[in-house]
Parts: structure tokens; sequence; C-alpha cells
């Protein structure tokens, strides 16, 4: 009767270690795979923004000229498909008029397909603090202009448009 018990005793270590073999073995291969899969997201994630790249073309640009004007874009920008397909690519589509004036800051009229595109791959998703340091530094550079332009027109008599005027008391020249 004892030897039945020692007889299950045995099968239950062997099992525990076999399986133990086999579990080990399966994490060393799901580690060399993870390091394998590190390429495998760099394709996929370039083939995504090909993707992109192709829906977007293929819903804006129906004449494949290449170019989409300012109206195309606030009448594409109204349809629920288009608005629907920004949201899943993480672009806010709040307020269509400024986003092509980002995307157009020439103020043209008209934005080719490359400068849409590259513009929504790089505005999507909420900002990014490289993305606020550029804004504030940009800001920064205008304001000692209009400082430089307030302080120039003083010096020289002219009455500063109120705005200017107000900067200057702030800062003085």
């Amino acid at each position: 009767m004892w030897h039945r018990a020692v007889f299950s005793f045995y099968i239950v270590v062997v099992t525990i270690g076999i399986l133990d073999t086999l579990t080990r073995i399966f994490a060393r291969q799901a580690l060399e795979v993870h390091g394998l899969n590190r390429e495998l997201v760099i394709q996929a994630t370039i083939a995504q923004k090909k993707s992109v790249v192709q829906e977007l073309c293929g819903i804006l640009d129906k004449t494949h000229s290449g170019i989409v004007t300012v109206q195309q874009l606030v009448e594409h920008m109204k349809r629920t498909d288009v608005q629907a397909y920004l949201a899943t690519q993480h672009l806010h589509n709040g307020n269509s008029r400024q986003i092509i004036k980002v995307l157009d800051p020439q103020e043209t009229g008209q934005v080719t397909m490359y400068e849409f595109i590259a513009g929504c791959l790089q505005y999507r998703g909420p900002a990014r603090s490289v993305d606020i340091a550029s804004v504030l530094s940009e800001q920064r550079k205008q304001t000692k202009i209009l400082q430089k332009l307030a302080c120039n027109s003083k010096k020289q008599g002219e009455a500063p448009s109120q705005p200017v005027q107000l900067a200057v008391e702030d800062r003085g020249c």
C-alpha cells in the first residue's frame, strides 16, 4: 500500500520537473523572439503610416492631382466618415480652419497631399513637450521683435499702437 503512495509521489515530482523544464525552454525562446520582434514592430509602424497616407489620399484627393484646396479640405472635414477616420488616427478635428491654417502657413489656398499628410502625422495626438517649447521660443522671439519695434517708434516720436505700448511699459526700453 505504501508502494502506491511512493509511486504516486514519484509521478508528481517527475511531472513537475518536466513541466518546469518545458516552461524554462518556452521562456528562453520567448525572450529570443522578443528581440526579433523589435524589427517587426518597426516594420509594422512604417506599414501603418503608409496605410494612413494611402487612405487619406484616397479620401481627400479624388482627382489624383496631388493638391487639395482649402475649400475641399473644409468640405471633407465636415463629413462624419472623415471625422471618424481622423479620430481613429488621434487627430482632433475640432476646428478645421485652424488645422488648415497650420498646414497652409503661406495661405496659398491649397495644400499638397504631402504637406497635408506630413502635417497630420506630425500634429496627431496630444502636444508633446518639444512642441510646447517650440511655440514658447517662437513667442519669445516675437515679443522681443515687438519690443524693439515699439522702442524704435517711441524714440522716433511715433505713437505705437496700444498692445505694443503695453508690452513696452511692462519691459521698458
